[in-house]
């Protein structure tokens, strides 16, 4: 096989940049000592003077003394070190270059912006599901925690990307506290890890409530903050009731799955009879009657045949909790994968989709290669002596489920052989 052309490879990168609206030039056009030369020496890589036309364009009010400081600042490296070298530079293009100018018998400090962030459309910076949707998301938000505000941020159907950089910045937001939410210790662990990496971006710090007393202690606080924690952190140390820990209307709640662990908000009755079966009722609809003789005098009658019950308490799922902690915060939920239509729980408690990118159109946009199915039989093997206690686990295990999905769940397990 024979080696590809530099040339070759450098034409259709040429081409590329082409189509996407950049404007190329054979280096000897403007090459040193040429009439239109814009390099001073070969090894230049940067061509000052169009930097300097373009941050004038964008920085109109800054005088031209202050842009060439800014653009001696951009162009100096200060660390022999490329990751730093690279953290300076992204914070340059997100914050600004800092300058300072005599004006009036005054000195005047100021910023040179090298992106012209009011009008995107002349740089371009971010792929459609990390501009366009988070840009919606960040209006819904506003809007979401006025005093009118449903609360119901909406529904992304992709990756969280800058939202909680760019909502934190907003001064509507009067500096709000983000509680990123997930239900498994490896997506909180993962989550946190990948955001404490961006503290530059988010210009704060990210916490990680460590337990429910670190948690409480986390969402106590006048303004600002970005916490990570687990659903099941809001669980009571005993009894139905959680404290209110804030009645602040600029707390948004990121979900990283919209359509899990999130509905738990009404009561639940858990009974467990003699027979060690365990059922769950919403309260109005289960009734208990005396028994005779026993010592337990509470019969179970929503099922055919009567039981003596074991054990009965309430309980409510950990959105209820999460609730009565912070009631008037905002919801937002991001996934990736899609909600069903007979799914009325997720709008009900997000609102409405915000923005769709789905594997299709990740597939067209070339972020992602196409994914193949092949779907097989498992077969599964189980002791005999375990079959009694797959009901009564499965009830367990499903407790803050809704009942359509349970009975979704029993005819799809229902499927597969079991053997022993």
């Amino acid at each position: 096989m024979f080696p590809l052309p530099e040339l070759i490879v450098e034409q259709a990168t040429l081409d590329w940049f082409t189509e996407l609206g950049y404007t190329t030039l054979n280096a000897s056009q403007i090459a040193p000592y040429e009439p239109n030369a814009e390099r001073q020496t070969y090894s230049d890589v940067i061509l000052t003077q169009r930097l300097e036309n373009a941050r004038q364009t964008i920085n109109p009010n800054i005088p031209p003394s202050a842009i060439e400081d800014a653009i001696k600042k951009l162009t100096r490296i200060e660390s022999p070190n490329l990751y730093e070298n690279n953290r300076r530079f992204h914070k340059l293009l997100t914050d600004g270059v800092d300058v300072n100018y005599h004006k009036d018998d005054r000195t005047i400090y100021d910023k040179v912006w090298l992106i012209d962030f009011h009008n995107p459309d002349n740089k371009k910076i971010a792929g459609y599901h990390q501009y366009h949707a988070i840009n919606k998301a960040v209006v819904a938000t506003i809007e979401a925690t006025q005093s009118d505000g449903d609360r119901k941020v909406g529904v992304v159907w992709h990756t969280q990307g800058s939202y909680a950089g760019k909502i934190i910045q907003q001064p509507e937001m009067a500096n709000p506290t983000l509680v990123i939410l997930t239900d498994r210790n490896d997506l909180d662990d993962q989550l946190f890890n990948t955001f404490s990496l961006c503290s530059d971006l988010l210009r704060q710090t990210p916490t990680q409530a460590e337990d429910r007393e670190n948690l409480q202690k986390l969402l106590q606080v006048a303004s600002g903050g970005i916490v990570f924690t687990t659903i099941q952190k809001f669980a009571p140390h005993e009894g139905i009731e959680y404290p209110q820990l804030s009645d602040r209307q600029n707390i948004v709640l990121i979900a990283d799955e919209a359509h899990r662990s999130q509905y738990g908000l009404k009561a639940k009755l858990t009974l467990k009879s003699d027979k060690n079966n365990i059922y769950s009722f919403p309260p109005q609809k289960t009734t208990l009657k005396v028994a005779e003789t026993s010592k337990n005098p509470y019969k179970i009658t929503p099922i055919d045949k009567e039981q003596e019950i074991t054990a009965a308490r309430i309980t409510y799922g950990y959105a209820k909790y999460l609730r009565d902690a912070i009631p008037n915060a905002s919801f937002i939920g991001f996934t990736g994968t899609p909600i069903e239509a007979t799914d009325i729980n997720t709008p009900a408690v997000f609102g409405n989709y915000l923005d769709i990118y789905d594997i299709q159109r990740a597939v067209e946009d070339e972020a992602t290669v196409r994914i193949y199915y092949e779907g097989r039989l498992a077969k599964l093997e189980l002791e005999v002596s375990e079959k009694p206690n797959i009901d009564p686990e499965f009830a367990e295990i499903t407790e803050y489920e809704e009942e359509f999905t349970k009975e979704k769940l029993k005819s799809k397990w229902a499927r597969h052989d079991l053997e022993g």
